[in-house]
């Protein structure tokens, strides 16, 4: 894959997006990643990059795996489930 670089030096979102998603080459990988350590701009594209292709990977209607509720008497460490008290975007307390 070839790097694309802006006239500034910085890397195009195509060549963030590659290092996000470990498609480019070692070397390249590298290069951009010794180039985002010292690159305020670049790391803060890279961080919006990265949010949207986590966002949707999350959408609703892909292929999630359901999560079984923890049953009374479950042992999760060296805790005793007893009921769950509430639930939320966070995860759910018991």
């Amino acid at each position: 894959m070839a790097v694309t670089t802006l006239a500034t030096g910085c890397y195009d979102e195509g060549v963030l997006l590659a290092y996000c998603e470990h498609t480019l080459d070692a070397a390249r990988s590298r290069e951009v990643s010794d180039h985002v350590d010292s690159c305020s701009d670049c790391r803060i594209v890279l961080s919006e990059v990265a949010r949207q292709h986590t966002q949707t990977e999350l959408e609703p209607g892909l292929h999630r795996v359901p999560v079984r509720p923890l049953v009374r008497g479950s042992s999760l460490g060296r805790y005793l489930v007893l009921e769950q008290v509430g639930a939320g975007g966070m995860g759910v307390v018991y």
